[in-house]
């Protein structure tokens, strides 16, 4: 054999030595702390935006509208007072959307009611704890029919007996049409708009009269409310007043 050829016999087996000992099969025991990829645990570990806008909705009825929010399954929550003597109601989400809801409970006392529709909704997590004074808070709902108006404030009270019921006192903007909608934590639901503050205002050159004003502070019912209504409403078999 010449040496021309042992060379090339040579060059030829290094090549495959170092074809086999790079080729992918080969790396990981080459390699072994190479860690497996990381995209699936990334993904996973990402925080997720918390369905807020998307679970909002309005209540239209013949001669008045509200707010709501849909907490999964079809049901939705509201204020009593939007939908009582009501068996079914109209509902429009904020991407346009129209279908109806049928009133399954009302309870007056708290000011809650529970619908249910077949129409496709996104969900809105539904605390049931109390937040404390100070949290920050968002509310969506339909002032005066303008749709899906968002607003912004705080906990400015901690839950106590106003207007007969329980309620969070809050410093957001409270108009009529909001009533219903969710007030969020944290992108979590932790209450329902149910009422605005009003004061006495005297009535200029009257004797004794007065008109009510706005104050601007909000009435929302705890979430807390909500979590009770639907485990009495889930016992007692998922219709009817509780």
């Amino acid at each position: 054999m010449t040496l021309l050829r042992r060379m090339a016999l040579i060059a030829l087996g290094a090549f495959i030595v170092v074809a086999v000992v790079f080729a992918p099969s080969a790396a990981a025991y080459i390699f072994p702390k190479i860690p497996a990829p990381t995209t699936v645990m990334v993904e996973r570990a990402a925080p997720t935006t918390p369905v807020m806008a998307d679970a909002s909705l309005l209540i239209k009825r013949p001669s008045d509208l509200g707010s709501a929010f849909h907490i999964g399954g079809g049901r939705i929550v509201t204020a009593a007072h939007v939908v009582v003597g009501a068996k079914v109601v109209s509902i429009k989400s904020w991407d346009g959307r129209t279908s109806s809801a049928t009133v399954v409970a009302v309870d007056e006392k708290t000011d809650v009611a529970i619908l249910q529709t077949n129409m496709k909704l996104l969900a809105a997590d539904l605390s049931c704890s109390v937040v404390p004074v100070g949290t920050p808070l968002t509310a969506i709902g339909n002032p005066m029919g303008q749709e899906f108006v968002t607003v912004w404030g705080k906990v400015a009270g901690a839950p106590r007996d106003g207007l007969g019921r329980l309620l969070y006192v809050t410093d957001m903007t409270t108009v009529m049409g909001q009533s219903g909608g969710p007030v969020f934590a944290d992108g979590r639901i932790v209450g329902v708009t149910s009422a605005v503050m009003l004061a006495p205002l005297q009535i200029p050159g009257s004797s004794g009269g007065y008109v009510p004003t706005i104050v601007g502070l909000g009435y929302v019912v705890p979430s807390t409310v909500v979590c009770e209504m639907i485990a009495k409403l889930d016992a007692a078999g998922g219709e009817g007043s509780v």
